[in-house]
C-alpha cells in the first residue's frame, strides 16, 4: 500500500491542531486555579492576518510594569471602545496568560461577582 504524502500532511496537521486545542483548554483551566487578579489598562489592539488578533494590556505585577497580549470574550469589532480603559484580569506568570474580565460570563467562569459599575459601563459602551 502506497502512502500519499498529502494524507500524511493532513494527518499531522490535524494531530497538531488537536494538541493545540487540548493544551489551550488545559491552560484555561489552570489559569482559573493559579491565576491572580490584576488591573490592566488596554493600550492597543491589533488585527493580524489569519485571525491572530490580540489586545495589548499594561499592568503592574511584583513592582514591574508588564505589557502582555491578552484575550477577551468581547467581539473584536468593539475593541476600539476598550482602548485606554482599565479592567480586572486574571494573570498567571507561570502560564504567561492574561484573561481580561469584562462580561458577566467572564466573571462567571472565574466564580467571581460581576461588579455593578462594570456592568453599567459595558451596557453603555459595548
Amino acid at each position: 500500500m502506497k502512502v500519499n504524502r498529502s494524507n500524511i500532511i493532513i494527518g499531522v496537521s490535524l494531530t497538531l491542531l488537536f494538541i493545540i486545542i487540548i493544551r489551550g483548554c488545559i491552560n484555561r483551566e489552570r489559569l482559573k486555579e493559579i491565576g491572580v487578579l490584576v488591573t490592566v489598562q488596554v493600550v492597543d489592539y491589533k488585527f493580524m492576518p489569519k485571525g491572530m488578533n490580540f489586545i495589548k494590556c499594561e499592568f503592574k505585577f511584583n513592582d514591574q510594569l508588564l505589557v502582555i497580549n491578552a484575550n477577551t470574550s468581547i467581539s473584536a469589532k468593539k475593541w476600539k471602545r476598550l482602548k485606554g480603559h482599565f479592567f480586572p484580569a486574571v494573570y498567571s506568570p507561570k502560564l504567561g496568560m492574561l484573561k481580561i474580565l469584562i462580561s458577566a460570563e467572564d466573571f462567571e467562569d472565574f466564580n467571581m461577582p460581576y461588579p455593578d459599575s462594570l456592568a453599567k459601563w459595558a451596557s453603555d459602551n459595548l
